[in-house]
């Protein structure tokens, strides 16, 4: 665990949440996809029901734990992922139902709240650290690091690289009487923090088949509209020296003008006089959309390389 904890920028209390955070995903996710096949083989033939419909994602499976427990093949297998019995995996989705409806109680409460009448002046002077807490998470976990660091003698970075830091006694001390909060508090937030921190590392290194086959397929039509310019560039010239700058040239020039765009923040309106704009990447891996620039790049190239055809089959070579 020290190792495993160390070797994520973590200590182990905050490793050990960490790992409870992943497993109850995991066991969530491997639910889903049993209830999932599930519904498939009740509403397969309904024609009313859309795949979207049917489908159970892990998300709408943690905001409804109950439909866990309406199949035993669902409990198995997050069972198998906890390495519980079917009966213990059963307390733990339980008690997660329970909590769900421990926070939505205190949300009610919390709405109630809002509607009644804004304290004085006087009022939110003597309360800031919990108006901090609750309109800004993110600002209070920053007043932490900056008094961790003030107290270790370090900068906000160094303890935001290293957030064990906000543990140690000293930075307590001077954390606790900065935002008014207990130790246990700050220790939760700087667990908090370091979860976070690991679980986005994560999302980052997930490797996503349809994404990599999505940039696979328009580099492929990309490459094939580029040659298909400087295939079309000869058989239209009979001179090499033409169809070398004009096939050469203009796959060339849009690499180059692709770059020039890159490079420079006002080099706004480049990208319509080049076809690489087609392969849109950054809307691949957002998951945005790109579809017709990469139907474009198809089209160009089968054009070219249907044109390409016909005028050599047509052409008269001198030779």
């Amino acid at each position: 665990m020290r190792e495993a904890a160390i070797a994520r920028d973590m200590d182990t209390e905050a490793y050990a949440i960490y790992l409870e955070d992943v497993i109850r995903e995991r066991s969530f996710e491997e639910a889903a996809e049993i209830i999932t096949d599930e519904r498939y083989d009740i509403y397969d033939d309904d024609d009313d029901m859309e795949d979207e419909d049917i489908e159970i994602t892990m998300e709408e499976l943690m905001e409804d734990p109950g439909m866990i427990l309406d199949s035993n093949d669902a409990l198995a297998a997050g069972a198998r992922v906890y390495g519980l019995s079917t009966n213990d995996y059963r307390k733990i989705v339980l008690d997660e139902m329970n909590d769900l409806e421990s926070s939505e109680e205190v949300e009610e409460e919390a709405a109630e709240e809002e509607q009644e009448p804004q304290p004085t002046a006087s009022q939110e002077a003597t309360t800031p650290q919990r108006q901090l807490t609750e309109d800004n998470a993110e600002l209070l976990l920053q007043t932490v690091i900056d008094s961790s660091a003030t107290a270790l003698n370090l900068s906000s970075d160094q303890v935001s690289e290293n957030l064990t830091l906000l543990k140690d006694a000293e930075a307590l001390v001077l954390s606790t009487q900065t935002t008014g909060l207990n130790e246990e508090q700050i220790t939760s937030m700087a667990n908090h923090a370091m979860v976070s921190s690991a679980r986005s590392v994560d999302k980052a290194l997930e490797f996503d088949v349809e994404t990599y086959l999505w940039l696979s397929l328009g580099l492929l039509l990309l490459i094939l509209a580029m040659s298909s310019i400087a295939f079309f560039a000869s058989t239209l010239f009979n001179r090499t020296g033409m169809a070398l700058a004009i096939g050469g040239g203009i796959p060339f020039a849009f690499f180059l003008i692709t770059m020039i765009q890159q490079l420079m923040d006002s080099a706004d309106g480049l990208e319509y006089i080049t076809i690489t704009t087609l392969f849109d990447t950054d809307a691949i891996l957002a998951g945005g959309e790109f579809g017709w620039g990469l139907v474009a790049l198809g089209i160009i190239a089968l054009v070219l390389y249907t044109l390409s055809h016909i005028i050599f089959t047509k052409k008269d070579l001198p030779l």
